[in-house]
């Protein structure tokens, strides 16, 4: 789906059409939950990370404009949700260049998402 359909769904949902919330949610869970997996390696954990992602770019709807690429603001949204997750889980010891190391690593799934989700 091309970034001007899932606009579309974007504004077609802020006026009052919830299925095509399910749609846009639907077409793009795939490439944000392996770009917080990539990162955290935690199945439950990126679930959670996932739905709060998709939570996030709902308070920030009225920001999205049509020349946004929504995938990219799902993945930075989702990568920063993810190292702060981290940072804040106090069962897992991680340093800075551990962190660094995450980023990297996001970036580079990013990058294949975006790939891979263009061939759909």
């Amino acid at each position: 789906m091309e970034n001007k359909d899932l606009y579309e769904l974007l504004i077609k949902y802020k006026k009052g059409d919830k299925q095509c919330f399910h749609v846009f949610y639907e077409n793009l869970k795939k490439p944000v939950f392996y770009n917080i997996y990539s990162i955290l390696k935690n199945k439950e954990a990126s679930e959670d990370i996932l739905q709060e992602t998709f939570i996030k770019l709902l308070e920030n709807i009225d920001k999205i404009n049509s020349q946004d690429s929504i995938l990219g603001y799902l993945m930075v949204i989702s990568k920063n949700l993810s190292l702060d997750y981290l940072k804040k889980n106090k069962s897992l010891k991680i340093d800075d260049e551990d962190i660094e190391s995450k980023e990297r690593t996001a970036k580079l799934t990013m990058k294949r998402s975006r790939v891979s989700y263009l061939a759909i």
